[in-house]
Parts: structure tokens; C-alpha cells; sequence
């Protein structure tokens, strides 16, 4: 998961809990405040029902007095489960719930001093019942005593608690998605940088270049980046050094080695070569192989320190392929005969010509045919085909070489190409050259603009493609 993700999963979560407990929080709070709202207005208006009662009674007029009463129960109606008013000459009571008056008749008493009782009812109703003496100027008058309904209470506040609910809902899901829009821009905008540096060091990987990343922040990245810019250059002095030394070393070597190889020549092709015994020239068979074989090895240095340093030069011609390849087989025959090996060449008739530089398409296939030599064994079968092909409407030539040897392991595939790997597997685990023969073919079909793969069972046998371009333009494009 990238750091973009974990960064905005972690705030979102952390957003989401915030807003969880306050939400909690709010809907708690505001349902005790509600709840003591509700109580504090029937107080309130049980005070208000009190003093009128006490007008009405003392007018002992009985149509005041019920008009009066129903009036105030009328706006109190939803949550009044009972009214007595009780005095001397009058008895008036009032239900809600009329089919269930007898369970609340015997509430109906005098009252002395006032009294607040919480209690269930018969019929399962959650009943407040407040009540109090009717006085006036310390003459008692009469009681009276209200039934509230608890459960309307608790219904109503409910009720206001789940539109709270819901209008926090519809506000959390905007801050949700207005959070989420933000933690997007916030996210990319840290790990942009980090992203960038990543694909930085992909293509350095890929190409081999040394490329600097282009990162301005004036934070930690920031440094990161400059830190990341300086080492890339520390790199790239060391990198030169090294190929400079080698470069020089390799020109060094390669001037002594000639006169090595040129002195076994003339030691061996002189007139007094019958001088020397068998040991000698055996001895200097083996001073010029070794001399060989060194030489070889610098030029393959050679090769990809300027290849490296883009200072390698090819002449891209048209050349005709297929005559290109015959000579290349006719050059291997007496090996295959020797190795007791079967060599197989097969090109198609619409092969022609390719845009290429002759004396390195010489050198690909050279190598690649040297390696399918050198790991199969005796009664082995080497092929090497040629065919067109087209890739994004242009044609090239494609060209293979397979063999039946011991093919390369699927974890060795992807590394056959890097400079100085050898295989070593089997019965072939010893070094059999540089390890630079197939980085360099690598590089060369790189410089002609084509393409090259390796296909491989191991135990079976491997299969190396390439392709080279038919006309200009691929090249170019």
C-alpha cells in the first residue's frame, strides 16, 4: 500500500472517531438538556394551571371554572394522562386516556402540601404526577393534581434527538466527503515528491543513466531530494574515475598483449619453429590462447565503457541480412563438425535488408551463437532463423537462435543481460568467459533500435530474439 493511502486511511480514521464522540457526545448532552427543558416547562406551567385554579375556584363560578381548566389541559394535552381539581363545592376531572380512567379514579384525594411522585401505572404508563393545595390567603381551597405522561417526554425527546441525528448525519457526510477531497490534496501533496523520487531511481535503474531528480520543497523531502541529487553526482565522479582507470588500464594491456601474441606468432611460424621442442610450442600455444583471451576481454572493456560514455560508433547502412547470417554459419560449421553438433540455419524469403551496422550484427550473433556452442553438449541441435515481422506498422527483421542445452533458470532470466553475470549451473559451472558478451549484445541491439528477449526451459534448451529494423524510419521513430 503506498504512503498516499496509509497516510489518508490513518487521518480519515482518525476523523472518523473524532466525529463519532462528539456526535455521541452532542446527542447525550442534548438529550439531558431536553429532557430537563421539558421538565422544567411542565413545572412551569403546572405553576401557571395552579394560580388560575385558585382564581376559578374563588369566582365559584362553575363555567369559569371548566372553560378555564379545559383551556389549559387543551395546550397541554399530549403529555396530560389526568387532572383532578378537588374542593369543597366542586369536583372536576379530566382523562386522556378515558378507557382507563378507573385506573387512575383513586388518585383523585385531597392534598395538603405539594407532593411529586414517579410511579408505573396499572396499564404500563410511565406517570409524573404533581400536585398541590389550592390556598388563598391561608385559606385552603382545594387540590389539585396533574398526571403527566413520562413516556411522551421520553418520545418527544427521542423524537428531537433522531431529527438532531439526522441533521448531523447529513453534515458528517459533507465534512466526510470535503475531508476526504482535502486528505486527497494533502496526501498527494506529500507523497508527489517521494513519488517522483521512486520513478527517479526506476529510470536510473533502467537506463543506467545518473538523472537528477527535480524536487523544490523547503521541507524534509526537500532535503531528502538534494541529499538524493548530491549522491547521484558523487556517484556519477566515482563512475567516471573507475571507467577512466579502466579505459586507460585496458589501452595500457592491450599494447604489450599485441606484442605477446605477435612474438608467439613469429616464434611459432619461423623458420627455427623446428627448433623447438613439442613442450615449447605447447607452452607457447597456451601463452598465445591465454593472450587471446585477455585481449578479447579488454575489448569487450573497451566496448562498453563506450557504449557507456555514447562514444561507440556504428555505421548504420542498409546491409543484406541473409548474407550476413550465411557467412556468420559458414564460420561455425567446422566447429559444429568438430563438436559433433548440428547447426541449422533457416531464413524466410521475404528476408532482405536491414538498417544496421554490418561488422556489429556480426558481433551479436557471434556471441549468441558462441554461447549456444558452448552450453550443449555433443549430438546438440543449434538454429538459427530470420523472418520479418511487424511492430506498430513497421517491419523488422526478427532473428533467433535456439539450442537444446541446459537452458537458464527462470530466477537467471532477467539477469542474463547485466554486465559481468555468468551462469553457473550443472555440469557448466565454471566461468566461461567475461560476462560481458550478452550485456554487450544487449547494448547493440539497443543502438539499432530493435529489441531483444530470451526465452528459456531449464534442462531444455533457450531461445534468443532479436530484432533489427528494415527501413530508416523505424530507426528514427
Amino acid at each position: 500500500m503506498s504512503l498516499r493511502y496509509k497516510f489518508a486511511i490513518a487521518f480519515l480514521c482518525s476523523l472518523l472517531v473524532v466525529i463519532t464522540f462528539a456526535t455521541i457526545s452532542i446527542l447525550s448532552v442534548q438529550k439531558q438538556n431536553s429532557v430537563v427543558q421539558f421538565q422544567e416547562n411542565r413545572n412551569a406551567f403546572f405553576s401557571v394551571f395552579l394560580d388560575t385554579c385558585k382564581i376559578s375556584i374563588k369566582s365559584h363560578d362553575e363555567e369559569q371554572v371548566n372553560l378555564i381548566i379545559n383551556s389549559m389541559i387543551d395546550m397541554r394535552k399530549y403529555d396530560i394522562v389526568y387532572v383532578f381539581l378537588v374542593s369543597g363545592y366542586k369536583e372536576v376531572s379530566f382523562f386522556s386516556d378515558t378507557a382507563n380512567n378507573d385506573v387512575f379514579l383513586a388518585r383523585s384525594r385531597f392534598v395538603f402540601e405539594v407532593q411529586e411522585t414517579n410511579y408505573l401505572s396499572a396499564v404500563g404508563t410511565n406517570i409524573y404526577e404533581h400536585s398541590a393545595p389550592l390556598m388563598w390567603q391561608d385559606k385552603y381551597m382545594g387540590s389539585l393534581i396533574v398526571g403527566f405522561s413520562q413516556d411522551y417526554i421520553h418520545k418527544q425527546t427521542d423524537k428531537d434527538i433522531l431529527m438532531l441525528a439526522k441533521s448531523i448525519s447529513v453534515i458528517v457526510v459533507v465534512s466526510i466527503i470535503f475531508s476526504i477531497l482535502c486528505i486527497d490534496f494533502i496526501a498527494n501533496w506529500i507523497s508527489e515528491p517521494i513519488t517522483v523520487l521512486m520513478k527517479t531511481l526506476d529510470k536510473i535503474i533502467e537506463s543506467g543513466k545518473y538523472i537528477k531528480t527535480k524536487i523544490i520543497c523547503h521541507d524534509e523531502v526537500g532535503k531528502l531530494a538534494n541529499t538524493f541529487n548530491v549522491m547521484i553526482d558523487k556517484l556519477q565522479e566515482i563512475d567516471s574515475l573507475k571507467d577512466d582507470f579502466v579505459s586507460n588500464v585496458s589501452h595500457e594491456l592491450r599494447t604489450p598483449l599485441s606484442a605477446i601474441d605477435g612474438y608467439c606468432n613469429l616464434l611459432l611460424e619461423s623458420n627455427d619453429s623446428k627448433l623447438l621442442t613439442a613442450q615449447q610450442k605447447k607452452g607457447l600455444n597456451i601463452i598465445k590462447d591465454a593472450t587471446q583471451r585477455l585481449t578479447g576481454f579488454i575489448n569487450n572493456i573497451l566496448d562498453i565503457s563506450k557504449i557507456k560514455a555514447g562514444k561507440f560508433d556504428v555505421e548504420i547502412v542498409s546491409i543484406k541480412i541473409e548474407e550476413t547470417i550465411k557467412e556468420l554459419v559458414d564460420f561455425f560449421r567446422p566447429l559444429a563438425t568438430i563438436q559433433k553438433k548440428k547447426l541449422i540455419c533457416k531464413i524466410d524469403s521475404d528476408v532482405s535488408f536491414v538498417q544496421a551496422d554490418k561488422e556489429k550484427i556480426k558481433q551479436i550473433i557471434q556471441n549468441l551463437l558462441g554461447n549456444a556452442f558452448k552450453f550443449t553438449d555433443v549430438g546438440a541441435e543449434i538454429k538459427i532463423f530470420a523472418k520479418t515481422i511487424v511492430v506498430d506498422k513497421n517491419n523488422y527483421v526478427e532473428i533467433s537462435i535456439s539450442d537444446n542445452g541446459i537452458g537458464i533458470d527462470k530466477n537467471n532470466l532477467n539477469k542474463i543481460f547485466d554486465k559481468f553475470y555468468q551462469i553457473k549451473e550443472g555440469k557448466f559451472n565454471r566461468p566461461k568467459g567475461t560476462g560481458l558478451g550478452l550485456s554487450i549484445v544487449y547494448e547493440l541491439v539497443k543502438i539499432h533500435k530493435g529489441t531483444i528477449k530470451a526465452e528459456s526451459i531449464f534442462g531444455k534448451g533457450s531461445v534468443f530474439k532479436f530484432t533489427l529494423p528494415v527501413s530508416a524510419t523505424s530507426i528514427t521513430n
